[in-house]
């Protein structure tokens, strides 16, 4: 009996000493220049975003909350898409590409805007990209010109692009991709 109680009491502190140990890892946050997270909480200096604009380009990680994600998909069921990108390339080595798609049960947003030297993902891609979506009319049998024009007018593009690629996948899992070079 006396070798049974130093034997539990060390396994109970070390159980107590993995356990502290444990929690404390789980915790730990790392930021550098490259945003990596081990652990999807934020504290109170830190909002989940960066915004960097030493270069004129903003740009932010695209960590949402879930009820950041809960409003995303709920304004995509408003729309005949559950998924879209648009590339369109441009002279100059200038691009403009956008997208919202689904990617393991998550929404992510992106948009980068060489035009504008504007670069952002997550919920603030969101904001922009959806309500052009609103105002961008396509259908499954819209000829190949007018959903080129359509597209280019919603998101207020030039139409002097030399190569342009968009891929819309409907509700009904249909996906329809067009491409055009100039």
């Amino acid at each position: 009996m006396k070798k049974l109680l130093p034997i539990s009491s060390t396994l109970f502190a070390a159980a107590l000493l993995l356990g502290a140990c444990n929690s404390t890892a789980n915790n730990d946050k790392v930021i550098d220049t490259n945003r990596t997270e081990d652990s999807g909480t934020a504290n109170e200096t830190d909002t989940g975003t960066d915004t960097n604009t030493s270069n004129g380009t903003d740009t932010s990680t695209g960590s949402e909350t879930s009820g950041d994600q809960a409003a995303m998909m709920k304004k995509m069921a408003e729309l005949d898409y559950t998924e879209f990108e648009i590339e369109v390339d441009y002279a100059e080595d200038k691009e403009y590409e956008a997208s919202i798609e689904v990617d393991n049960g998550q929404l992510e947003s992106k948009l980068e805007d060489e035009l504008n030297n504007r670069e952002v993902k997550g919920q603030e891609a969101f904001d922009e990209i959806y309500p052009r979506l609103k105002n961008f009319t396509f259908t499954k049998d819209m000829p190949k010109e007018e959903a080129i024009r359509n597209a280019l007018e919603a998101f207020d593009l030039p139409d002097d692009y030399v190569k342009f690629e968009m891929e819309v996948t409907f509700n009904d899992n249909t996906k329809i991709s067009i491409e055009d070079r100039k």
